[in-house]
């Protein structure tokens, strides 16, 4: 996984987000963060649907950028933590990692034009699109998630590929038969249309001596 990040210049860390602020998580549950929309053109239809309604992300990782200022990769963060949010490690090698803290990024695009275009969605928790963490949060906070509509408005970004670049071109030829004279032609009109309505007739007459 990191190999494959790693090509689209996006790291990810080994911890599990959890709010230090009650307002900020799902009453109860202080690793089911609320999160908000960056202020990207992707995000706009989502922050203009958004309402009343919240984001919540369960028992997440968090990404960071490791590209250059020169880099082609079209990357983008696409919701992140309150000021409020600590990390704690969670799974990985090295059990001497410095957690980060504050404003984390917990879902991020990226696109690299280099590759035919090629598209990556990465979001710190797979669980933020369960009919389950939806009802919970449904019942714990009285709150619609927006999570089906990020994940709906990937996969409508993802399939928008380019696909006269995949495919080669479709050549058109037109094929021609030359009749040397009247009667050549009579003798294929006699053969491409008369001859198959001889062999129906002939079917048709068998089948009907079978079945009398």
């Amino acid at each position: 996984i990191e190999e494959i990040l790693k090509t689209y210049e996006i790291a990810m860390d080994y911890n599990r987000i959890y709010e230090t602020q009650s307002g900020y998580c799902l009453p109860g549950d202080q690793y089911t963060v609320m999160c908000q929309f960056s202020d990207k053109e992707f995000n706009k239809p989502l922050i203009e649907a958004q309402g009343g309604s919240s984001l919540y992300m369960p028992s997440s990782r968090s990404f960071y950028y490791v590209g250059s200022d020169d880099s082609e990769l079209e990357v983008e963060e696409l919701i992140s933590t309150y000021d409020t949010a600590m990390s704690e490690l969670y799974g990985g090698t090295k059990t001497d990692a410095q957690m980060p803290a504050g404003i984390l990024y917990l879902a991020a695009k990226a696109e690299d034009p280099t590759r035919n275009g090629s598209k990556l969605f990465v979001a710190g928790s797979a669980d933020f699109i369960e009919d389950a963490t939806i009802k919970r949060i449904l019942e714990s906070a009285e709150d619609v998630s927006l999570a089906p509509y990020l994940f709906l408005s990937t996969v409508s970004w993802m399939d928008k590929v380019n696909t006269a670049s995949l495919y080669p071109t479709r050549v058109q030829a037109t094929d021609y038969i030359t009749i040397p004279d009247t009667k050549t032609g009579n003798i294929i009109l006699v053969v491409m249309i008369a001859f198959p309505i001889l062999i129906a007739g002939s079917g048709v007459i068998v089948w009907a001596r079978r079945h009398n």
